[in-house]
């Protein structure tokens, strides 16, 4: 049994209404227009409508999955592929810098050819190419124990 408010409508049915609020300010409010086809919304729109207003974050949010819902919706019910809710941002730069392969085989080999007190470094390189081969950034390597390891 859901719980109810002190005016008798439940968690579920205030959700629908503040969503039911936001598309109604979504139709009187857009830029263009109420009558626009979905599809040949762009993404510069929608962030042009969010703009118009002083939104906190949570508003904010909130307003922005329930764009993304019309969005999701119009797709299920269209023959439709792209809209400006599917598109992401492509990063200019990646995260960080990855070397290829020979690079790769190149710094192991190193590691392998130094001399450490008199003895070779192939167990100090294991680590490291073990690593490397994982796919595994430092935080995932920094957080292996021992029983991460067959």
């Amino acid at each position: 049994m859901r719980p109810l408010h002190q005016d008798g409508a439940t968690p579920d049915s205030e959700n629908r209404n503040a969503k039911t609020r936001i598309v109604a300010k979504i139709k009187e409010h857009w830029p263009i227009g109420s009558l626009i086809q979905v599809a040949k919304i762009k993404p510069s729109e929608v962030d042009l409508w969010l703009a118009r207003f002083r939104f906190g974050a949570a508003s904010r949010n909130i307003h922005i999955q329930v764009v993304r819902d019309v969005f999701d919706l119009a797709l299920r019910h269209s023959d439709y592929s792209s809209f400006a809710c599917s598109t992401s941002k492509v990063r200019d730069k990646p995260i960080r810098k990855t070397p290829t392969i020979e690079q790769f085989n190149q710094i192991i080999g190193s590691i392998r050819s130094q001399q450490f007190n008199g003895h070779n470094a192939d167990d100090s390189a294991d680590f490291p190419e073990f690593i490397g081969l994982a796919g595994l950034g430092q935080a995932e390597a920094s957080a292996l124990t021992w029983d991460d390891i067959d």
